[in-house]
Order: C-alpha cells, then sequence, then structure tokens
C-alpha cells in the first residue's frame, strides 16, 4: 500500500487502484537516477551511467545501487514504463550481452 503524504503532513485522500504505486516506482527511479543524487552522472550525449566517484561521495553507496536496482527491477515486473536514458555501454555490462569495445570509451570523453 502506497500513501503520499502532502506538504502539511497529512495523507493525502485516495484509492490505490494502481496508479499511486506507479507514481511512486516513477519518482524513486527519477530521484535514484538524477545526477544531482550523485550515484549517476550524464554522458556529453546525455546517456546515464554510474558515477564514478560515487563511492567517495557517500558510504552507503553499494546499498543504494542495490536499492535501485530493485526498484528498477520491480517496475519491471509491474511493467511500470519509466524513461531512464541508460548508456549502451553500461547497459551492455549489466545485461551481459556483448564486451564494451573501444567505441564506447567515446560515452565517458
Amino acid at each position: 500500500r502506497v500513501e503520499f503524504i502532502n506538504q502539511e503532513g497529512l495523507a493525502e485522500a485516495g484509492i490505490d487502484g494502481g496508479g499511486l504505486f506507479k507514481e511512486f516506482i516513477t519518482e524513486m527511479l527519477h530521484q535514484g537516477f538524477n545526477p544531482d543524487s550523485g550515484f549517476f552522472t550524464y554522458s556529453d550525449s546525455k546517456e546515464l551511467y554510474p558515477n564514478p566517484s560515487s563511492p567517495v561521495s557517500t558510504d552507503d553507496w553499494k546499498q543504494m545501487y542495490y536499492f535501485l536496482g530493485r526498484i528498477l527491477g520491480k517496475s519491471l515486473f509491474e511493467m511500470v514504463l519509466v524513461y531512464l536514458p541508460l548508456s549502451r555501454f553500461f547497459l551492455s555490462r549489466i545485461l551481459r550481452k556483448s564486451p564494451n569495445y573501444i567505441n564506447d570509451l567515446s560515452v565517458l570523453d
């Protein structure tokens, strides 16, 4: 059960017919993958990949990546459409589909 709290600290009225859950998942992913959070960063082509300096910026970086992965997995399982422009080299790495190539380094430039 998902319940949203407004600025006054009161629970928002509404019945969760799936919309609140989808909004919760979408908002969690957008906040977690936001480069301002420090866990991901943009390439020059505006694609997301893990921020190499995130272990320096926070102590619980492993737990946060694990949590974001679980939330992303839940969104896939529940068929919640989320727009996350992940880099090709990052996707191929986590899916273990193909090795990363020298051409992928241009994204990190």
